[in-house]
């Protein structure tokens, strides 16, 4: 019951949860740093400011899911 299913039916591994955790560290991080600063109204780079620190967060989960 404690463990989670992705749609191919494989278990998440031990060793991915703390990539998971990781993942929605960075991506906490960096969503309170860009909420906090930067122009209002948000500007093209802004947004694009946003798309890579959420690609970066995204990392580590991926490249466990991929590996592990």
């Amino acid at each position: 019951m404690g463990e989670l299913r992705p749609r191919d039916g494989r278990a998440v591994s031990a060793a991915a949860m703390p990539c998971l955790a990781l993942s929605l560290l960075l991506a906490a991080i960096g969503l309170v740093l860009w909420v906090g600063g930067g122009p209002h109204p948000r500007t093209r780079g802004a947004w694009l400011l946003l798309v890579a620190i959420l690609i970066v967060a995204a990392l580590p989960a991926l490249l466990c899911w991929m590996f592990c």
